[in-house]
């Protein structure tokens, strides 16, 4: 499983940036980590896209859209 980071400035507050963290892998896998990064309170689970089916069998892709104040 992967996950990746991407981040864009928001054109009328360029102090706050969104930040966009997916998660590739198996549905099970995804739905793993999810609840894993829920406990350790980084994100609630229905903070997250419902996974969708990636071009390969049995993957999917889940993204976490986050604004971060860059104060």
């Amino acid at each position: 499983m992967s996950k990746s980071i991407a981040t864009t400035t928001t054109a009328n507050t360029p102090d706050i940036e969104s930040v966009k963290v997916t998660l590739t892998g198996s549905p099970k896998a995804i739905t793993k980590v999810i609840h894993s990064l829920y406990g350790l309170r980084f994100s609630e689970v229905n903070d997250w896209s419902r996974p969708q089916p990636t071009q390969n069998p049995n993957e999917a892709i889940s993204i976490l859209i986050r604004r971060v104040s860059l104060d």
